[in-house]
């Protein structure tokens, strides 16, 4: 595909990759985003906004008010959500382009698509 054009069908037909393959001994859940993550996630998230709505003269101030330990607390909390929250957004991202290219690909083999009861082309 050249650069700066669009993704067409025949780019995404032609995607091609293996599936995640869940490491040996562990559960099929191995890299499910389950309920603590999550949590935990978006407790961060409304961390880092209420830190976006303090000045450069709060946070100067906010770093005199607490212990250091509660800062790196904090910050650590930040940074895990952040890794955390790259991960899923590019598994999701990954996985939308999956679902294009896997039906690009039917399209291009001449396979029909099931709407309904019936098939279509």
């Amino acid at each position: 595909m050249p650069e700066g054009e669009p993704a067409s069908e025949k780019y995404y037909a032609a995607v091609d990759w293996e599936a995640w393959k869940v490491p040996e001994g562990e559960p099929p859940e191995y890299c499910w985003p389950d309920n603590d993550l999550l949590r935990n996630c978006g407790v961060q998230a409304r961390v880092a906004y209420r830190i976006m709505l303090k000045s450069k003269s709060e946070m100067v101030d906010f770093h005199g008010e607490l212990e250091h330990e509660t800062v790196d607390e904090v910050m650590a909390g930040l940074c895990q959500a952040e890794e955390h929250l790259k991960f899923l957004a590019h598994m999701i991202e990954t996985a939308t382009v999956r679902v294009i290219a896997g039906a690009s690909a039917r399209k291009a083999a001449g396979k029909p698509f099931k709407y309904g009861e019936s098939e279509a082309a």
